[in-house]
């Protein structure tokens, strides 16, 4: 005959004993432990804190390791800094005291330099840029950039016109990389190479029209030639104004370069309004900027 000391009641044998401790409140067994305990609370209690188990008290759930007890934690509650917080409320506060977290975004950044320019940028800021040749507007310095630089300005200004400009003037000279250009005897720079006069004539290879370039193959020869006049394969004349600080990306494109610096993509720190004022003057300039 079986017994149970804590309940003081005999069984007929041992599996009823068990069946007994495995559905009784007096009995809460800790498998992995093989200890049991007095209450549901204790057995909690001892979860929580014992070392053998990795416990989510939110979830009732004892997970095989630590490492996928954090992951659990990162995915389904507030978990930062090796702290997990109860609500919503205190993990936010927390993100805002000690990180530098845009709330709207739910976004924590490298530095407050750089979360500053998130904050500036199209996403934060629902200010107007006119185009200064055709009558769009758009919501960021870097939209316009990539309207110009898509083709797609019915003012006539492009890629390739829009590089010449830049090219032009020294005072946008601290986004471009000399290296990548010709220097003229004058000291000014040659514009990058277009492709426009690209030999399309022997790109056939028998079934598609092959670039020469990166080997993409194309179902008709003005389709070759559109994506060599594209940005594509556009020098990367740009350069982020972070060089000298540890930035070395570099861009085909002056949206390119602007998306970085709009997006916070580096620590562009006090560059940004240097950028932001070359974009002011840049943007006046096309106005009266002849196309060619």
């Amino acid at each position: 005959m079986a017994y149970c000391e804590r309940c003081d009641r005999h069984f007929g044998n041992v599996r009823a004993l068990e069946q007994h401790v495995q559905d009784s409140d007096n009995h809460s067994i800790c498998t992995k432990c093989n200890k049991d305990f007095t209450s549901q609370s204790s057995l909690l209690q001892h979860l929580a804190d014992s070392s053998s188990h990795h416990y989510c008290k939110f979830c009732d759930e004892d997970f095989d390791d630590n490492p996928e007890l954090v992951a659990h934690w990162k995915k389904e509650h507030q978990y930062c800094c090796s702290e997990l917080f109860e609500s919503r409320d205190l993990f936010i506060q927390h993100k805002i005291a000690q990180h530098h977290y845009c709330k709207d975004c739910d976004r924590i950044f490298q530095s407050w330099s750089n979360l500053d320019n998130h904050r500036r940028s199209s996403l934060h800021q629902d200010q107007q840029r006119r185009c200064p040749r055709c009558p769009k507007s758009f919501i960021s310095i870097a939209t316009l950039a990539l309207h110009f630089d898509s083709g797609s300005c019915s003012g006539g200004i492009t890629r390739h016109n829009l590089n010449r400009y830049v090219l032009s003037k020294k005072r946008y000279h601290v986004i471009v990389d000399p290296t990548q250009l010709e220097k003229r005897r004058d000291g000014t720079y040659l514009p990058p190479n277009t492709n426009e006069e690209s030999d399309t004539s022997e790109a056939w290879d028998g079934d598609a029209f092959d670039c020469v370039l990166c080997h993409k193959e194309f179902g008709s020869r003005t389709a070759l030639a559109a994506h060599l006049q594209s940005a594509a394969h556009a020098q990367k004349i740009y350069r982020c104004p972070e060089t000298f600080n540890g930035c070395d990306t570099h861009f085909g494109t002056l949206s390119g370069l602007l998306q970085h610096v709009e997006g916070a993509s580096c620590d562009v720190g006090t560059s940004r309004k240097r950028v932001d004022s070359m974009m002011e003057s840049l943007t006046n300039g096309l106005r009266r900027m002849s196309i060619r």
